[in-house]
Parts: C-alpha cells; sequence; structure tokens
C-alpha cells in the first residue's frame, strides 16, 4: 500500500518543528556533501549499531523527531532529509529510488559510519530501505517498516475497483504542492508497475513492520475502507512472513503517521530489532 494520507496539512507537518536539537544530543547537525549537492543529515548518540531512519513521502527529517531522540540514547542514529525535504536542496529532475539509496550511502560514507545498520523506513521509506538492504546486505543488521507502501497492492486495487482508485490517485495529485508533483510521479510508475526493479533477496535480518489497520467505513478515500485495509493487513503479513524472526504489530489508533501518532510503538519496534540483532552476534 502506499496511502500518503493525502488530507494530512502537509504543510503543517513539514513546517512543525525543527528536529529537537536539544533531545537529540546530536553531535552533527549540518549538511553533508553528495557529489554536487548537499543533504541536511542529524548524527547523534553512539551505541553497537547505526539506526538510519528513512522518511516516507512528502516527508522531512523532522518526522522522526518523537522516535529518534529516544532511540539516540541507545544506540546511534542518522537521520536524514532527501532532496527537495527539509533544508536539502531540490534537483533539476526528481531522484529515482536507486538514485536516492546511492545518496544514502554517500551520506553513510561521508560521515563514516561503518558499523551494522538498522534501517527504518516509513512508507515510500518502506521501499528505499529494503533497496538498501537487498544491494547492502553484509551492512544491514535489522529492518523496521513503519506502514510501509506495498508495490502490488494498487494492482490488486485496480482489479477490484479501478475508478475508485483513480479517484483516490486523483485526489492525492491534487493535495500535493506542485514542488513534489515530480517525485510523485516517479513513485506512481512503481506502483502501476506493481513491481520495485530487480534485485537480490533481502538477508534474512530481525525484522518488525507496523501497520496501521484504522479503517472509516463510507470514507471517500478507497485505501481507507474496511475491506482495502483488510486486504493491507493480509499483504503486509506475507511480506514480513519472509523473515526468520519477524514481527508484526497492528494498529487501530494510528492513521498512516504512526510514528507522530503513536511513537512508543516505533521505539518499541526499533528496540525489539537492536536486542535481537545483539542476540544473532551472539550466536554467530
Amino acid at each position: 500500500m502506499f496511502s500518503f494520507a493525502w488530507k494530512w496539512k502537509l504543510a503543517g507537518l513539514l513546517s512543525a518543528a525543527a528536529f529537537s536539537m536539544a533531545a537529540m544530543a546530536a553531535d552533527f547537525d549540518g549538511m553533508v556533501t553528495v557529489g554536487a549537492n548537499q543533504l541536511q543529515v542529524v548524527q547523534a548518540g553512539e551505541g553497537a549499531y547505526t539506526v538510519v531512519f528513512e522518511a516516507g513521502f512528502a516527508s522531512d527529517l523532522s518526522v522522526w523527531r518523537k522516535v529518534a531522540p529516544e532511540i539516540a540514547k541507545k544506540a546511534g542514529v542518522l537521520v536524514y532529509s532527501r532532496a527537495g525535504y527539509g533544508k536539502s536542496p531540490a534537483r533539476a529532475q526528481p531522484l529515482t529510488m536507486e538514485q536516492s539509496v546511492a545518496e544514502l550511502a554517500t551520506v553513510l560514507e561521508q560521515r563514516k559510519v561503518q558499523g551494522p545498520l538498522i534501517l527504518v523506513g516509513h512508507s515510500y521509506g518502506g521501499f528505499l530501505i529494503r533497496y538498501f538492504a537487498a544491494t547492502h546486505p553484509q551492512r544491514v543488521a535489522g529492518l523496521v517498516f513503519v506502514d510501509p507502501a506495498d508495490e502490488g497492492l494498487e494492482s490488486v486495487l485496480r482489479g477490484i475497483d479501478a475508478v475508485r482508485l483513480q479517484q483516490d490517485q486523483q485526489m492525492l495529485v491534487s493535495s500535493i504542492p506542485p514542488k513534489w508533483q515530480g517525485d510523485l510521479q516517479t513513485i506512481q510508475k512503481l506502483l502501476d508497475a506493481g513491481q520495485l526493479p530487480a534485485t537480490p533477496a533481502l538477508p534474512d535480518v530481525p525484522a518488525v513492520l507496523i501497520t496501521s489497520v484504522r479503517a472509516r467505513a463510507g470514507s471517500d478515500f478507497f485505501q481507507e475502507t474496511p475491506d482495502v485495509i483488510k486486504i493491507k493487513r493480509q499483504r503486509h503479513a506475507a511480506f514480513i512472513n519472509q523473515f526468520s524472526n519477524g514481527a508484526h504489530v497492528f494498529t487501530a489508533n494510528s492513521g498512516h503517521g504512526i510514528q507522530m501518532q503513536e511513537p512508543e510503538l516505533v521505539i518499541g519496534a526499533i528496540d525489539q530489532v537492536l536486542v535481537a540483532a545483539a542476540k544473532a552476534v551472539k550466536k554467530s
């Protein structure tokens, strides 16, 4: 599923607060050079693992402000804003998924993050951490998916009610500022294809997936209706089942932005993966 929660007041979300520097006690808060460009990065904490946060579409690093400071008390943390979000300058053309992941790899290199990683991805960020993990499996010790996008869901929904799916897409387009329309089109191509670019298999590492199962009967947004939420839950369950040490968490108390509405669920999921990753190392 790729529910952008088109009803969100995006401007309010993105300008709600600068990242909580006092809470983070950041040891780096600035710009990192990536080729001829720069990305806004905040780095804090220390520990055996570095937790890397990947925001969803139309979101900058501030969406993790209720989660990252708590994690920085027990592990290294790196949060950043992709090109065109937060303080990261936009590019002439939207970045592909592969290009975004390559830029994250450069950020990690520039910031000398060498230890094992726990990747946390929300919505479209779920695609990005999957691609990074599949192409850098030796670096990844765990994965946390926060209501992740599902590349195949729209193909299923098209077969159920193509008209309502198209209405969802049109409502989303009409709610997104012009500066992000290019990114939206790039992502929509992935959803239309119903699959991500071919990659190696994901590493079998500890993983937790958190699914919002909050539905609204009679919603004018197809992807919020009970029947579609049920399909989403089933598809998320099938995805997380590929991991031998995977857990599926559900919440009906949050919409798509679980990290803002119930940050304790995301913090708990990361803690669970950190503990499982450490145990895996001891057994090896």
